[in-house]
């Protein structure tokens, strides 16, 4: 009798464990959806106020502008970012967090002076081709840098919450993030100018609170900040970044090719105006996938990683996590792609100023490369489980040359339509390259 009684009470705790796992488990997925909703929000919101404010031009001006901060995060700031997200549990565990973080810091100097190079790269040819004057090139020079650099520490910031699994912090920064954003740079163009400066301006302010904001909810405890932590030795921490960063490093030129290039080859062969038509409809076309896969792999990622560190069964439950996100992730894409093709009009009458009408008709075909280039983000997580990187390199270097070149030639014969074709090929090509590396590093 109080065997059975010992083996019931047992069952009953079980089953309250799996409940209480369980309502964790949505509790947290709820407040990712609640951060990744208000983002959105905001995000639209942005759209609505900045196409209001601005003409195409002055609209494409800054998306332009804004790859060069991409190509600098793609290229350095990004791939250390990885390590950070992939290593810091470990180190956490281990309460060396002060060695790993004071080698972040010697990166990130590093990262100053490469971001300080390609600005004033910039500068000078924007001088030689007689774009701006002097003092606007100086300003936006100034105002380029800070602006990367603080988007680089709000994001490093952003990854250490989520994979310390501090839900309502990640959801407060997001949701907060593009209303911020959007509504500093409104402010100073009615308390100053619209122009493209003031707007910057507008993008620094609110990156300079996001970042003190996510020092406060951290605290410098979870940052390593701890008494001696200057004097240490941490060349095996820097040598085990850039063991895990360089296939990163290498293939972030690629990819900013396969997320950049396209507004280059507009703005190259097309007027300016019609760049800012394209930029709205590939902003409208990445708000459903990015919305899903951010949710998806923010809810996901540390389970995975916790998952693959400590179970003997590593392959077959990163399999059944990388198929459940699948799953949600084209399930939602596929349905808001049916809203797109329906109400595509009246949708961007909505989100955007009536004079960006003519972004309607590219919607759909920037909404289908997105969907595929996110879910070649989504594969990519089995190489990173697997500590495998490198395995991704030769998807997204061959990704990211097909885009080039296909969107390059594309524009030349068919115009703008030409350049999402070309866009969507390298996406594709992608995603294939990313699933057959997926296999292959489950195989080591």
């Amino acid at each position: 009798m109080i065997k059975k009684a010992l083996e019931l009470t047992a069952g009953y705790l079980t089953d309250i464990k799996t409940i209480a796992f369980r309502s964790r488990k949505i509790k947290e997925l709820a407040i990712i959806i609640t951060g990744n909703v208000l983002a959105l929000g905001g995000s639209i919101l942005a759209v609505k106020l900045l196409t209001s404010w601005m003409e195409p031009e002055l609209y494409g001006e800054i998306g332009l502008l804004l790859t060069i901060c991409g190509f600098i995060s793609c290229l350095f700031f990004g791939p250390v970012g990885q390590a950070i997200s992939r290593y810091y549990l470990r180190y956490d565990s281990n309460n060396s967090l002060s060695r790993f973080f004071k080698a972040v810091i010697i990166y990130f100097i590093v990262g100053i002076s490469f971001s300080l190079i390609v600005w004033v790269f910039w500068g000078i040819r924007e001088t030689f081709l007689g774009k701006n004057e002097p003092r606007v090139i100086i300003s936006l020079i100034i105002l380029g840098l800070i602006f990367t650099l603080f988007s680089t520490t709000s994001s490093w910031l952003n990854g250490v919450l989520a994979i310390r699994r501090q839900r309502k912090s990640v959801a407060l920064l997001q949701g907060i993030s593009s209303w911020l954003r959007c509504g500093l740079a409104v402010l100073l163009f009615v308390l100053f100018s619209v122009s493209v400066p003031w707007c910057i301006s507008g993008y620094c302010l609110s990156l300079i609170i996001l970042t003190s904001v996510a020092i406060k909810c951290l605290g410098f405890k979870a940052l390593g900040c701890t008494p001696g932590w200057s004097k240490q030795n941490v060349q095996n921490e820097i040598k085990l970044i850039a063991k895990y960063a360089w296939p990163y490093l290498i293939f972030g030129l690629f990819g900013w090719f396969q997320s950049s290039a396209d507004r280059w080859i507009i703005d190259f062969n097309f007027s300016r105006d019609k760049l800012g038509y394209y930029i709205l409809a590939t902003q409208l076309g990445a708000i459903a996938p990015l919305f899903l896969s951010s949710s998806l792999l923010s809810l996901v990622a540390p389970y995975v990683f916790k998952d693959f560190d400590s179970k003997e069964d590593k392959q077959r439950n990163c399999f059944i996590w990388l198929r459940r996100c699948i799953a949600l992730y084209l399930s939602g894409c596929i349905v808001f792609a049916v809203f797109v093709v329906i109400f595509g009009k009246q949708l961007v009458g909505i989100v955007a100023d009536p004079s960006y009408a003519k972004a309607a008709s590219l919607w759909p075909y920037t909404l289908l490369v997105h969907t595929t280039f996110f879910l070649g983000q989504i594969l990519a997580l089995t190489c990173s489980v697997n500590e495998k990187p490198k395995f991704l390199i030769p998807g997204k270097i061959v990704g990211g040359l097909v885009s080039v070149v296909a969107a390059f030639l594309g524009a030349r014969t068919l115009g703008i339509n030409g350049v999402i074709l070309g866009m969507f090929s390298g996406a594709f090509v992608y995603m294939c390259m990313v699933t057959y590396a997926g296999f292959k590093a489950n195989q080591y």
